[in-house]
């Protein structure tokens, strides 16, 4: 540490123990949502050529329908109309590997599936393959719709060719769609018996989320067998439901294992029509069952994920259609983009969640119900929690508690913090950010998110589609998202998936996409940098290829974290007094926030370090000799008490402390002071009196009166 930093840590110790220091952070204010538009000098539309992206031209005739079904060990499994394709990198190359899977229909059937829908057959009489999960013995679960009805398949990850047909007639696995326009959104966990794992996934058709075990071993007889699904009560928990995402696993720090799972639904609590929300919904991995119906969970809660801009004191705008997420399981985030419905003007936005946001609103929130279960009533706000609280593991529930959370899980924005539109369910719990961007007259269908750089860097499919890149840049001479939107990808239609192929030293670095008639949208991000012919071509490949002095473009893969950005340590950043405080009207508070800048998890890395606020007459900001210590000042009054958090942004990492600022309410004041005088005036009057009566001249008689007599008798200036 050098010596000019000691001095600097010397002087604000000096300067924070000399000064009694209270500071407030107030409600967030409302802040603008990072606007974009297509119309600015920061958006290029470009062909794909420029960029080099390319696109499969040979897709079959009929109805291909193909789908991103999950990317596993840097392998991206594709599933068409009875195809299966897997895309992997060989020498820094995008390599294909396929396998043929036709319709095969029971025999016997009254009715075939050409019978039933003569005019529909094309679509929906194949095999549409929507499943590849792999079980812990390394081989591939893989099922397809097969002509409405269900065909799976175990195939070696290493060997597609070598797919052999699961003889069971999997009718009751319902997370297979019938249909090819349908999401089939599944994963395959490990479970505590041996050789045995869990599927969870959604059905679509029955309205649920379903568990089935399954064997590691998918060559053993019945393989799969059906565990549990969501309780039905009235309507059901789950409505009209379109899932978005893989399901996915957290573990909480007290141990317990959850899964989590992402959609959108018409929503029952709305009760003025009908209106599409976004949700998250958890079950405890280890969920038992019911106690009467043992084939159901009884750990099923959801929430409203709310994405919304603020407006002022208007309504918010909120983006009520999820389309696609993310999960950062290293950071425990979810990336998440969203439209409005589909017979509105286009607009689409990308927010952000924590999980500690997540799992604080589902162990802590109210939830809300219909009154005595009648389905005709309002629901209601659940003030009085049940004991067990519904979605504890290890308790024994009922079946007929509400899985409903009264509150939204909030969006979060470290760079834009904001009041949002709820309010706080429990205390101190956060409001909603605007969100990270959105963006007018485009609808977005798909997202993929590169974490290994400071800044994240995003990747959008639309609606039109072309697939959009969004950096943090610098554009015009100021801070800004720099955004590169591909076009000319003969997509035909939406882009339905992204995905991100990296090999192990990050010196290839693709971009994967599908819609229903382009199996491999290919756009190689940093191994053909060369191909641009001047700066500005290099600038548009940012952050993957850079202008080298020489005049030439070439990879960042020399300056590429191999690992992904961890969270900050907590004690990088220090505030003091680092405890809820309490101070009088008018009284001027301060508090000091520091970040050490010689932790080693801060290095070089530009920062950023501010009390997130909005400054006015009464609240005010003040950095002291260097931006590693900022000061807050603040005049206490009814409008600026609350909460108050210093956010420190260390390349996209970010870390926040927060305190609580209230009012003493025994302070001496205009009002309280004219009261004890008149109380004084009239003790004086009685004692005078009762000398009068009973004192004979000798010794004052005396009542036992508060002592004013080192009182300014001057009453303050009133607020």
């Amino acid at each position: 540490m050098t010596r000019t930093r000691l001095l600097l840590r010397s002087r604000s110790a000096v300067l924070l123990t000399a000064l009694h220091m209270i500071v407030f952070l107030g409600e967030y204010q409302h802040a603008a949502a990072v606007k974009l538009y297509r119309t600015s000098n920061c958006w290029e539309i470009l062909d794909s050529s420029v960029l080099d992206a390319t696109s499969d031209t040979s897709a079959p005739s009929g109805q291909p329908a193909y789908r991103i079904l999950n990317k596993i060990d840097e392998n991206v499994y594709i599933g068409g109309n009875e195809t299966l394709r897997r895309r992997f990198l060989v020498n820094n190359q995008l390599e294909m590997e396929e396998i043929q899977l036709g319709t095969m229909e029971p025999e016997g059937l009254v009715l075939t599936c050409e019978a039933v829908s003569p005019t529909t057959k094309e679509t929906v009489c194949w095999n549409f393959i929507r499943i590849a999960d792999k079980t812990s013995s390394g081989d591939l679960l893989v099922c397809g719709t097969n002509a409405f009805s269900r065909q799976c398949y175990q195939c070696p990850q290493s060997n597609l060719n070598m797919c052999t047909e699961l003889s069971t007639n999997y009718t009751q696995l319902t997370v297979v769609p019938q249909q090819n326009n349908i999401n089939a959104e599944t994963a395959i966990f490990s479970s505590n018996a041996a050789d045995v794992d869990t599927l969870f996934g959604g059905s679509d058709r029955k309205q649920t989320f379903n568990r089935y075990s399954v064997d590691a071993d998918l060559s053993t007889a019945d393989p799969i067998e059906f565990e549990l699904d969501t309780v039905t009560v009235g309507e059901g928990f789950i409505k009209d439901p379109t899932f978005i995402g893989r399901p996915f696993e957290y573990t909480h720090d007290d141990g317990n294992e959850y899964v989590y799972l992402i959609y959108r639904e018409t929503a029952l609590e709305f009760t003025l029509g009908t209106k599409v929300y976004s949700r998250i919904a958890r079950v405890c991995k280890n969920d038992t069952g019911g106690t009467v119906n043992d084939m159901k969970f009884v750990t099923f809660i959801k929430a409203r994920l709310e994405c919304s801009v603020p407006n002022g004191d208007e309504p918010a705008f909120e983006y009520d259609y999820i389309q696609d997420v993310v999960w950062d399981a290293n950071n425990t985030r979810v990336y998440a983009v969203f439209t409005n419905q589909e017979n509105g003007p286009a607009t689409s936005a990308l927010c952000q969640y924590r999980m500690g946001d997540i799992m604080n609103l589902f162990d802590n929130g109210n939830f809300q119900e219909q009154d005595e279960g009648n389905v005709n009533v309002l629901w209601n706000e659940v003030l009085v929690q049940r004991n067990p609280r519904p979605g504890t593991c290890g308790a024994i529930h009922k079946t007929d508690y509400p899985p409903l959370l009264h509150k939204s899980v909030p969006s979060y924005n470290a760079m834009e913090r904001t009041g949002g539109t709820q309010d706080a369910p429990p205390a101190n719990f956060p409001k909603s950010d605007p969100p990270i961007l959105n963006v007018d007259d485009v609808r977005f269908t798909s997202l993929a998110v590169d974490l290994q750089y400071s800044s994240p860097v995003y990747f959008v499919g639309t609606s039109a589609g072309s697939v959009i890149k969004f950096t943090s840049g610098v554009c015009d001479g100021i801070n800004t998202t720099n955004v590169v939107e591909v076009s000319g990808l003969n997509a035909n239609g939406p882009i339905n998936g992204l995905e991100l192929l990296r090999s192990a030293d990050s010196a290839a670095t693709f971009l994967v996409g599908t819609s229903d008639f382009q199996a491999s949208i290919e756009w190689p991000l940093n191994t053909k940098c060369q191909s641009a012919r001047n700066g500005e071509q290099c600038a548009l490949r940012y952050p993957y290829c850079y202008f080298t002095n020489e005049s030439e473009c070439t990879s960042t893969k020399v300056s590429v974290p191999q690992d992904p950005p961890t969270e900050l340590p907590e004690d990088v950043l220090t505030v003091l007094p680092n405890a809820n405080v309490s101070a009088c009207l008018n009284d001027h508070v301060y508090w000091f926030c520091h970040l050490d800048i010689d932790n080693p998890a801060i290095g070089s890395t530009s920062f950023t370090l501010q009390w997130d606020i909005t400054e006015s007459e009464e609240i005010k900001m003040t950095p002291i000799s260097t931006n590693q210590l900022v000061r807050l000042d603040v005049i206490v009054q009814s409008g600026t008490v609350g909460s108050y958090s210093c956010t420190a942004n260390v390349g996209g990492r970010v870390v926040t402390k927060q305190v609580e600022l209230s009012m003493k309410t025994d302070c001496l004041t205009r009002d309280n002071l004219c009261a004890r005088m008149e109380e004084y005036n009239t003790l004086k009057s009685q004692n005078e009196a009762l000398h009068e009566m009973y004192g004979n001249g000798n010794e004052m008689c005396s009542v036992k009166r508060q002592d004013c007599a080192t009182v300014d008798l001057t009453c303050p200036t009133s607020p």
